[in-house]
């Protein structure tokens, strides 16, 4: 079964558009499981809900990295790629895993995907090696 790591915008001004940042990750994660039948790794949206931006920040970033080396590839969505999210798409380039960007410049859930878009997430994923 292939893996994709979903990196999604965390850190918003309060903690209510922080919590509706680690909803939208978690749509993301289930749609892509059930409609694509993959794996998906979202642990950060888990960790973050225990731990403050400042308390959690670097050393959740060096899980993320952890997972990445292990998956398949990465997905990014959301309404922009924000720079937790960069240093995880460059982490991920530079152990070779592919990247797709689905960022639109507001929150779009996955279901509101053009049957366009779906396909070209179908074709990504089926491009996809498995990792080892």
């Amino acid at each position: 079964m292939k893996t994709i790591y979903i990196a999604h915008q965390l850190n918003a001004p309060t903690e209510q558009e922080r919590e509706a940042n680690r909803r939208a990750a978690a749509h993301w994660s289930g749609w892509l499981s059930a409609t694509f039948r993959v794996a998906t790794i979202t642990q950060w949206v888990v960790l973050s809900s225990v731990w403050s931006e400042e308390e959690g920040r670097e050393f959740g970033l060096e899980i993320d990295k952890a997972l990445i080396a292990r998956c398949d590839g990465v997905l990014l969505c959301g309404p922009r790629v924000s720079s937790g999210m960069q240093i995880e798409a460059d982490y991920a380039r530079s152990k070779g895993k592919p990247v797709l960007e689905f960022t639109w410049p507001w929150e779009v859930r996955p279901w509101h995907l053009t049957l366009n878009e779906q396909e070209r997430v179908r074709e990504w994923i089926d491009s996809l090696p498995e990792a080892a």
